[in-house]
């Protein structure tokens, strides 16, 4: 084992919570320690730990349902930053957060918003799905 691969390792173990690593925390983990998101989310399934929590709402609630509900309204500015990465009616991760970002809103509310537009989120950056 590498010795980023054990100090990643080893972050992870330290920084679970109820047994499992919040998505906000695997990105903490991968920004302090210089690495991709993805390297965090390997990790922990080595280590068998599931990820929870994830910050579009759409995994690791348990045992509440996820929180992911279609926006009710939906501004047309942020219909937009989300549509311009959309393809055949997918979008990503990264994607979306990037959308996000651009929009000025929260990766919770882009998510929302892509349910009630009927686009499925893709291709997680910690590998999750």
């Amino acid at each position: 084992m590498s010795d980023i691969n054990s100090l990643i390792k080893g972050e992870i173990l330290k920084k679970l919570k109820d047994k499992k690593l919040p998505c906000a925390v695997a990105f903490n983990i991968a920004a302090n320690n210089n690495t991709e998101a993805f390297v965090i989310g390997r990790a922990a399934d080595e280590l068998d730990i599931k990820l929870s929590k994830c910050q579009l709402g759409l995994f690791g609630y348990q045992p509440n349902a996820k929180p992911i509900q279609p926006a009710k309204d939906i501004n047309q500015n942020n219909r937009d930053k989300i549509l311009k990465y959309v393809k055949e009616g997918r979008i990503s991760c990264k994607n979306l957060w990037k959308a996000a970002k651009e929009a000025d809103i929260t990766k919770m509310k882009a998510a929302n918003t892509c349910e009630a537009l009927n686009i499925k989120i893709v291709s997680c950056q910690l590998e999750a799905f």
